[in-house]
């Protein structure tokens, strides 16, 4: 068995992952710094990297005919066996400073509870990478083995002639990029976007220049002699195209050369631009498909699709994206194709639940809204907090804001749809936005029933879905107010799965 090290990037990557851990610490050292607090940031970093030299000293990586080994530890050695079969996900990272030395990290995903994040981290030369990938893929498909198992990491040729690697591949373009950005808007960049012009006259004071000022008197001349409705257009005009150009940029460096690749075993997705990324993930493993459409990709028939697993959509602002838009033709002719067991007719999407309920959990919703707000003018009135029309008004607020929710309510368990057969559930939420859940039954880990006195009244509940990964990629499906029968049924169905 061959014993090799991490890449001694390790060290640096460990080391500012700690500081970052760190980083209101090291803060509130950097205000007001004299030279005590210099010493302080120096002493704090040096302990930083002799730590993590130590943890790269002792970090091994070992592989095995069916399992690999990760060996850690200086004063507690602790031994990782990590089976081939009973990986989710592996994915290969290439940021700056990996791309600087010519480097990648590889974080390995088993479904383990107990590693941090279920994770583990591999930092090494691109071509050992790439060739560990290989030798778990054919170990896991139980294909080409080869017999001596000293030298796996290394012997990379021998294994690249033995695994075969009969990709199909969909590659995104960057209309499609542009696309995408334009008809799902990002709220988020919107915010960003108008924040900065309604500061913008701010924006123009950090600037001293004779450009920056005539530039703003010009526009506050011009502001000034349009009529209220017209620079309230101008400004809307204005912060839509803006927010579109950002999120178009955010996109294409996001997204950029967005590939799909698929054989009979694994998925493989890479993208990024400043930081490169490349996920593998056993099909067998993916537990649900969701389709995405906003209110615009509705009207013009696109889709995004994600998936749910572990290991997938774990970090933070990362969305497990199978594909960021297609057509319907690419899901029935391609993704059904690639995925048969999420194979469904969306004519059976036919039956509508939760009407009776709806209508009655609407009534009781508004009277409770309405009690609030006579309760709110009383006590104003009684103790005489604000005037009769001051109080009035506040009254109405609840009312106004509970209105708005029992229509919320309404709309949203009319427009849903759920089929229950003996291989998926199918559950499409059709509001603003429509996401269509497919899950296959052996995808579910357990399933809870909730039912208040409300629901037990008209036989109605509340089912969650537990898909068995972590919460952060969404392991719960909430159905919500399903009819009693198709309770049964899904549990039916979940028995004799």
């Amino acid at each position: 068995m061959n014993r090799i090290r991490n890449s001694k990037i390790f060290i640096i990557k460990d080391a500012i992952k700690t500081i970052k851990s760190l980083f209101f610490i090291f803060l509130a050292a950097l205000i007001d710094m004299e030279f005590y607090d210099l010493l302080i940031i120096l002493g704090a970093t040096a302990l930083i990297s002799i730590k993590s030299f130590i943890v790269w000293k002792n970090y091994y990586i070992s592989t095995l005919e069916d399992r690999f080994i990760i060996e850690k530890g200086v004063l507690y050695k602790k031994k990782t066996k990590i089976y081939y079969d009973k990986i989710h996900t592996m994915d290969v990272k290439k940021d700056l400073l990996c791309r600087i030395f010519n480097v990648v990290e590889l974080k390995i995903d088993n479904g383990s509870t107990e590693l941090a994040k279920a994770e583990i981290s591999i930092v090494l030369e691109e071509d050992k990478v790439s060739n560990f990938i290989d030798v778990v893929e054919s170990r896991k498909n139980n294909a080409n083995i080869i017999e001596n198992s000293d030298n796996l990491l290394n012997d990379s040729e021998n294994i690249k002639e033995k695994v075969v690697n009969n990709y199909k591949i969909r590659k995104i373009t960057n209309k499609e990029l542009i696309l995408s950005a334009l008809l799902r808007p990002n709220l988020g960049t919107l915010l960003i976007v108008s924040t900065f012009f309604f500061n913008i006259s701010e924006f123009f004071n950090l600037f001293d220049s004779n450009i920056a000022v005539q530039l703003r008197n010009t526009l506050t001349k011009y502001i000034g002699q349009l009529e209220l409705w017209s620079a309230i257009i101008l400004g809307t005009i204005t912060i839509i195209i803006f927010n579109n150009i950002l999120s178009i940029i955010i996109s294409l460096i996001r997204y950029s050369s967005f590939t799909l690749s698929a054989n009979k075993e694994n998925l493989k997705i890479s993208y990024g631009f400043i930081t490169l990324k490349e996920y593998t993930i056993p099909i067998n493993k993916i537990k649900a498909v969701v389709l995405k459409q906003s209110f615009l990709q509705k009207l013009f028939g696109y889709y995004m699709v994600e998936i749910k697993n572990m290991g997938y959509g774990d970090d933070k602002k990362e969305v497990a994206i199978l594909f960021p838009i297609c057509d319907k033709a690419f899901i029935e002719e391609t993704l059904f194709k690639l995925l048969p067991t999420f194979n469904f007719d969306e004519k059976e999407l036919d039956i509508k639940e939760g009407k009776e309920f709806n209508r009655v959990s609407i009534i009781i919703n508004f009277i409770m809204i309405l009690l609030i707000s006579l309760i709110v003018l009383l006590v104003s009135l009684r103790f005489e907090i604000f005037s009769f029309k001051v109080s009035l008004i506040i009254s109405l607020v609840p009312l106004l804001f509970g209105s708005i929710s029992c229509l919320h309510i309404y709309l949203k368990h009319k427009r849903y749809k759920l089929i229950i057969n003996d291989s998926n559930i199918v559950y499409c939420r059709n509001l603003i936005n429509k996401n269509t859940f497919i899950i296959p039954t052996k995808s579910v880990e357990y399933i809870k029933l909730i039912q208040g006195p409300i629901r037990k009244k008209y036989n109605h509940y509340s089912l969650f879905l537990d898909l068995g990964i972590n919460l952060l990629s969404g392991s719960l499906i909430v159905i919500e107010d399903i009819k009693d029968d198709f309770a049964e049924k899904i549990v039916s169905v979940m028995y004799r799965g």
